[in-house]
């Protein structure tokens, strides 16, 4: 499979240190708690797997594998999903979710021609999702309630990252 992308090295870096701070804020938030085999494996361990992939594919600047990091992401997001109260909101979510993964590999790939499609949808979610944490904080949300969301958050921020400093190879 031809690339027609590179990940430029900076990008690569900034990328890698936010997963690295994702996964550390991640073990602080589930530090010694006792959690069911399920949330264990869907919210501690695969998001665990996926920021090691993703850091490896950083360290090689592999867009490929960096595809499949974003594919156990996705899955990671769905699982999260599926505990949302609203039935419309989990089934949009999903639908967004693999709108997204398609996103990604169509342009690693090179099919996508352009970078910019997949920058919008990084920036855009990542934009909403940091006001609307914001907001709650100032209304008096849980600060260690947050971790996770924080953990998700960098995660956004780097997969961010590698969509700014994808360059086209010549």
């Amino acid at each position: 499979m031809k690339v027609y992308f590179v990940w430029g090295k900076r990008s690569a870096l900034i990328s890698a240190l936010l997963m690295l701070c994702a996964a550390a804020v991640r073990c602080f938030a589930y530090l010694g708690g006792d959690y069911g085999i399920w949330f264990t494996l869907s919210q501690i361990i695969l998001p665990f797997l996926t920021i090691f992939i993703f850091i490896v594919a950083a360290a090689l600047r592999n867009l490929l594998i960096s595809a499949v990091a974003v594919l156990l992401g996705v899955l990671f997001f769905i699982f999260k999903a599926l505990t949302f109260d609203s039935l419309l909101h989990t089934i949009l979510c999903i639908v967004l979710y693999l709108l997204v993964l398609s996103l990604y590999c169509l342009t690693v790939i090179g099919v996508i021609k352009t970078n910019i499609p997949l920058v919008l949808a990084f920036a855009l979610p990542l934009g909403e999702h940091v006001v609307q944490d914001i907001i709650e904080i100032i209304l008096g949300a849980d600060i260690n309630g947050c971790l996770p969301e924080l953990s998700v958050l960098l995660i956004m921020g780097a997969l961010l990252c590698v969509a700014l400093g994808l360059k086209r190879k010549n």
